[in-house]
Order: structure tokens, then C-alpha cells, then sequence
């Protein structure tokens, strides 16, 4: 019987899903570990070599995921907060207007108010590719969870290992921390990836892997979908 990527993701999640209940003492960063490794050794077999490591993990959930909310979208919140410190007026006003015109304290859910490159550029036209694709989920899984996890066992400060919201349905939420240097901006916005939904993902690439294996190692692109 041939080796089955789907499956083997599979148990692996399962057992992510298990830490991230609290089972032999884990907790989030075990299960993070343990996802973000499965996607990466996928992506190493599709791109072989040295030097590439984040965009090839960007460039296989970009281009074989098929989860409900895709890798590809932008998270409006941190695009906003790194555009307001670039002091780009305008676009952050419109930013804000069109998505996140909502208390500060209020709980946000990727499915609410994150959008795709095509929905922000109609409201951020001049808005650079690769400045929205920084904000992808796919980029800031790598950046913000899976690297400080596997250097530091701890998530980037624009990071939380706390889903705000019980509702299974959601794959990415948002915790709010009142910036203490300068308290009177309100919250900053922290993303949070649920386990469930990249457990989700994980799968979905095994799955999506094994039908494009026969074509593995892959010529590595022109154009890696990190660089815009």
C-alpha cells in the first residue's frame, strides 16, 4: 500500500487535537508544533533545498488548501494597525470604515471582518500586493506562530495561543490588549488560529499532496505568492 500524506496528517492532528485538550499535560504550543511541522514537511517534499523554508509553507497551504477560511485571506486587523503606524491616513480611514467600524473592546472573528486582496484593494486601491500578503493568514502562521514556536515556544506579541469564542464554526478570532505605552490608541488586536481549523488544514493539504505527488519535487516558481 503506498504511502497516504492524508491519512498520515491525520493521525498526526489527531494527536495535536489531543495536546491542545490538555492530554499528557500539552496545551496549545505542543499542538502547534506538531501542525506546523506536518505542513512543513510537506512543503519541504514538494520544494526540496536550503533558504526557502517560509515561502514554500506559504506557497503549499496558498496553493493546495481548500479550507473554508483560505489562507489567502488578509487580516484586516494587523494590516490596519501596520499601515496606521506607517502613518498612511488614508488608507487606514478606509480600512477602518469599511471593516472594522466597531467598538475596541468588542470580540472580532476572522470570518467578520478579515476579507480577500480583491475586497481591500477596491477599498485600499494603491495598497501594495506584497504588504496585503504579509497580513495573509498564510504568511502570519508561519511569521507569528509556527517560527517563534520553534525558536522560542512562545507566539509573536500580534499573537495569541486564546481562541475569544466558543463557536466551532471559526477558524481565526481576535483578543484585545489595551497597548500599555500608549493607552489612550484603545486595543491592539492579537490573532488567534484555532487549533481545529489548522488541524483542518493539515488534513486537507495531506489529502491534496497525495493526488500531486507523482509531479513531486516541484520546480520551485518564478514568483513565490509571499513576494506579491
Amino acid at each position: 500500500m503506498s504511502f497516504s500524506r492524508g491519512e498520515w496528517a491525520k493521525e498526526k492532528s489527531e494527536i495535536a487535537l489531543a495536546l491542545g485538550n490538555g492530554e499528557c499535560g500539552g496545551g496549545y504550543g505542543e499542538a502547534i508544533l506538531i501542525l506546523c511541522a506536518t505542513i512543513s514537511a510537506m512543503a519541504a517534499e514538494a520544494w526540496p533545498g536550503r533558504f526557502n523554508d517560509r515561502k514554500r509553507f506559504i506557497e503549499i497551504v496558498v496553493r493546495f488548501s481548500k479550507t473554508s477560511e483560505l489562507p489567502t485571506t488578509i487580516s484586516v486587523p494587523l494590516l490596519l494597525q501596520k499601515i496606521e503606524a506607517e502613518k498612511r491616513k488614508q488608507d487606514s480611514a478606509a480600512l477602518k470604515k469599511a471593516s472594522l467600524n466597531f467598538p475596541y473592546a468588542r470580540i472580532l472573528l476572522g470570518k467578520e471582518v478579515d476579507h480577500s486582496e480583491k475586497e481591500i484593494l477596491q477599498v485600499c486601491p494603491k495598497l501594495p500586493l506584497k504588504k496585503m500578503r504579509d497580513h495573509s493568514y498564510a504568511n502570519l502562521l508561519y511569521t507569528l506562530i509556527r517560527s517563534p514556536y520553534s525558536h522560542q515556544y512562545f507566539p509573536d506579541e500580534d499573537a495569541s495561543p486564546f481562541p475569544m469564542t466558543m463557536d466551532k464554526s471559526a477558524g481565526v478570532s481576535y483578543a484585545n490588549r489595551l497597548d500599555a505605552a500608549n493607552p489612550s490608541k484603545g486595543y491592539r488586536h492579537l490573532i488567534c488560529f484555532h487549533l481545529p481549523w489548522l488541524a483542518e488544514l493539515a488534513i486537507n493539504l495531506g489529502q491534496e499532496v497525495d493526488a500531486a505527488t507523482l509531479s513531486f519535487p516541484l520546480k520551485p516558481p518564478k514568483r513565490w505568492w509571499a513576494d506579491g
